[in-house]
């Protein structure tokens, strides 16, 4: 509706100003609101790289691909309903996870704010403490909100297309109509299938596969970007795997979190929850990967099928061969393989800041 699109347009619009606030505390390196420069710096990266994945999810949403998808290729009643199920669970999880990670946050940033450093500074920093406070009280649960949203619309837009490959089986026999491909195999029962039957699955599945890869370009512009930051910060987590874990007393950040206690606990949020290195980065990295799980199911269902006539069997597995499920686009390459040079990136990465982390836990 039109508050929806409203909204959708409001929330891209918050971003990218909570964005430019963030980048004024780069300019402020003092008192209890400020760590150091890398964590300012993730969050200030964070906003743009949210707002791109959610602008092109919402966009995806409302083109004319998605649209000829659900209108014309769309019609699995069985799997519509275990849709509807795990998108209930992933709300749930959503707003857990948004509520959980906002809370934390606010632990680690707000009592830094609301410092009376600044409250009673007499000067600009009054405005400078208030503005930000609010600011990360109001925009905290959008910005998580926002940001597992876009997630969410990425891993329903798999299932649909999914779903309409899936359909392409009706084509072959009524059956797959009424109790879809996994109720056919589970029934073990052999299933007549001409060849005009199997011509137009072909033409069936083609059409939809071709939306698939459509679906998947259009996905791949904010994982790359994503990616690309990726690999620049293994330059900075070598260094810091280089310094080691122990206790570096000599960091000037040190006595800064032996006086005020929020930026221990800020340090502990990024270290959980970071875009960059935490949780957050683990899932957008990983989730191009879960089209892994989508092509051995159609894999096996396919393998598992019982056909009267042997030889279309043969013929319809090797039709399917041909076409490559998983999430392949560019140098994202999402396969078993791919997951030798991606997976030791985000462990460096990860490992790079845990070590920084440890360094100046284990100093205080």
């Amino acid at each position: 509706g039109k508050r929806t699109k409203c909204w959708a347009v409001a929330v891209r619009i918050i971003l990218l100003t909570c964005g430019m606030m963030c980048c004024s505390r780069l300019f402020t390196p003092e008192g209890p609101a400020f760590l150091d420069y890398l964590t300012i710096v993730q969050i200030v990266a964070a906003h743009p790289m949210i707002f791109l994945l959610l602008h092109v999810m919402l966009v995806l949403l409302r083109s004319d691909i998605v649209a000829d998808l659900l209108e014309n290729h769309i019609d699995c009643a069985s799997e519509g309903k275990k849709l509807r199920f795990k998108t209930k669970l992933l709300t749930c999880l959503v707003a857990l996870l948004t509520t959980s990670l906002s809370l934390w946050g606010w632990v680690g940033y707000l009592p830094g704010f609301f410092h009376p450093y600044y409250l009673t500074s007499g000067n600009a920093l009054v405005l400078y403490g208030i503005a930000h406070g609010l600011t990360w009280i109001l925009i905290l649960p959008i910005f998580f909100g926002s940001f597992f949203a876009a997630l969410m619309i990425m891993f329903t837009l798999q299932e649909l297309c999914n779903m309409a490959l899936l359909t392409a089986f009706n084509e072959l026999n009524h059956e797959f109509e009424l109790v879809g491909l996994d109720g056919v195999v589970k029934s073990h029962d052999g299933i007549s299938v001409t060849e005009h039957d199997l011509f137009r699955f072909q033409v069936k599945y083609a059409k939809s596969y071709e939306l698939y890869k459509k679906i998947q370009w259009q996905v791949a512009m904010p994982l790359a970007v994503f990616w690309f930051i990726e690999f620049g910060l293994v330059i900075w987590s070598i260094w810091s795997l280089a310094q080691g874990f122990a206790a570096d007393a000599t960091d000037w950040r040190v006595p800064h979190l032996k006086s005020y206690w929020n930026l221990v606990v800020r340090l502990s949020w990024f270290v959980g929850g970071s875009p960059w290195f935490g949780a957050g980065c683990w899932i957008t990295a990983m989730l191009p990967w879960g089209s892994i799980y989508y092509a051995w199911r159609m894999n096996d269902l396919t393998r598992r099928l019982i056909f009267k006539n042997p030889s279309t069997r043969h013929a319809l597995r090797s039709f399917l061969g041909e076409f490559a499920l998983e999430f392949r686009v560019s140098f994202i390459q999402a396969t078993p393989k791919g997951l030798l040079l991606f997976v030791p990136v985000l462990v460096m990465n990860t490992l790079g800041f845990i070590a920084d982390a440890l360094r100046l836990f284990n100093s205080i």
